[in-house]
């Protein structure tokens, strides 16, 4: 193709086709910025010191809390009613750790753990702390099983009408620095804007131009 052929198609090109051209190549960069706005957000979500919190609520049950002869045979047998101290306490330990971290699948070293009862409330929360809130997720959705088989298998060490009943799994809170922050999802918004305003731009130009021709 020679010189005077090249310049014969350029000049099929109307100025409609060349603005359609360019709308649409400013329509396909939204998407392009969206996507980079994600990156530099999560990016900067790595940088910052975030502990995302789950706290599981696990009721401890007992079908003979209000009899009296029950609770005198447990008080001399030196347990409390319904063993939620205990399990409370099962909780924090190693093995409790381990079998966690087997059963959902996330290093051990990824996330902290820790558990809280008293007799009076009779409940159970268990509170998992991670720097990712998948793993946070994860771990907090398997510390229900979790604590049901570690009380399976100890039932010679706790009392045998003991029992669990999950109450619910508290949403995730991201606590010290950036707290509440979703700053993939905001670079997300910002590149989409970004681009939308650019659109918007690019068709006033193009609209100017026209009137100017």
């Amino acid at each position: 193709m020679n010189d005077k052929e090249e310049h014969t198609i350029t000049e099929n090109i109307t100025p409609l086709q060349k603005n359609i051209a360019f709308r649409l190549l400013m329509w396909a960069l939204v998407p392009i910025l969206a996507a980079i706005g994600w990156q530099l957000g999560h990016a900067y979500s790595q940088t910052l010191d975030n502990e995302y919190v789950v706290d599981s609520k696990i009721l401890v049950t007992n079908p003979h809390i209000e009899d009296d002869n029950e609770n005198s045979r447990l008080t001399a047998l030196g347990r409390t009613r319904d063993d939620t101290v205990l399990l409370g306490e099962a909780t924090n330990s190693e093995e409790f750790h381990q079998r966690l971290s087997q059963r959902s699948g996330v290093n051990a070293a990824l996330f902290e753990i820790t558990g809280t009862a008293t007799r009076t409330t009779r409940v159970v929360t268990i509170r998992v702390s991670s720097k990712q809130p998948e793993i946070s997720s994860a771990v907090s959705s398997a510390a229900f099983d979790t604590l049901e088989q570690y009380l399976q298998d100890h039932r010679g060490a706790l009392y045998l009408d003991t029992g669990l009943l999950f109450i619910n799994s508290e949403s995730i809170a991201a606590f010290k620095s950036g707290a509440g922050a979703d700053w993939r999802l905001s670079g997300l918004v910002l590149g989409m804007l970004l681009g939308i305003t650019l659109v918007a731009i690019s068709s006033r130009w193009t609209m100017e131009r026209r009137e100017d021709e």
